[in-house]
Parts: C-alpha cells; sequence; structure tokens
C-alpha cells in the first residue's frame, strides 16, 4: 500500500515465469515452463476486493474515506521469462515485465533489488508514475 495525501495504491508483486492466460472461467491459468499448469485466482480481482476492505476498515474505524477518493490497483509483474495473454494485457491494473524492465531500467542511479523484496522496493520507487 503507498500513500499519497490524494490517492491510494494498492500494488500486487508478482514474480511469475511462463505464460500466463485467462480460464473459461474467468480464472488465471499459468503454464510453467515445465508443462505444468497452475490456476490462480484473478490478482486484479483479489486486489480489488481487498480495496473495497479497506475502504470498509477505514470507515468502521472512523477514517471513512470520501466515496471519490481514488484507491488504485496495480499488479506488476516482475519477470521478464513471463508472457501474458492479450486478455491479461488489455487490463489497465496490469504493468507487464517488460513496461516494469523500462521502468527500472530509467531509473536514476542503482537499482536495488535484492531476492524476495527487490521487486517490491523498486516497485515503491517507482509509484509516481503508476497513480491514475
Amino acid at each position: 500500500l503507498c500513500v499519497s495525501r490524494d490517492s491510494f495504491l494498492l500494488l500486487e508483486v508478482k514474480n511469475w515465469s511462463g505464460h500466463l492466460d485467462v480460464g473459461p472461467r474467468g480464472e488465471w491459468l499459468q503454464t510453467r515452463r515445465s508443462g505444468d499448469c497452475v490456476q490462480h485466482s484473478p490478482a486484479v480481482r483479489t486486489l480489488k476486493r481487498k480495496a473495497r476492505a479497506l475502504r470498509q476498515h477505514l470507515g468502521a474505524s472512523g477514517g471513512a474515506l470520501p466515496v471519490d477518493f481514488p484507491l488504485h490497483c496495480r499488479v506488476i509483474f516482475t519477470n521478464s521469462g513471463l508472457q501474458l495473454s492479450d486478455a491479461i494485457l488489455a487490463l489497465p491494473e496490469v504493468l507487464p515485465p517488460a513496461h516494469w524492465q523500462s521502468h527500472v531500467q530509467h531509473q536514476p542511479g542503482p537499482v536495488w533489488l535484492p531476492e524476495g523484496t527487490g521487486a517490491l522496493t523498486a516497485a515503491v520507487r517507482l509509484t509516481s508514475s503508476l497513480f491514475g
């Protein structure tokens, strides 16, 4: 969660590889390089559900947000070894690996990407370009 004076940004960072597509019931299907297929709940839908829960929680605890207060959601795919289907790429909340890599390459100074937390650390550095 990134907070600014005039909006919130909820981020979900995925380091998946292989190919990602939408299944017949809306689920996300990841085909790994090994050929294994993994079914995922759609990350965008899950993130939007978390955004609604955050808004409700803040309201219940006396910190209600105005109805029109922006609460943006972005799913960031960091692994260049992941191919996204056109259906996934069409989602405005999705930041594909190529877009992510482009942002990282154009950041001033060194990019710190230690194993595990690096993707999120770098993602937070990019929040100003992801709002909207």
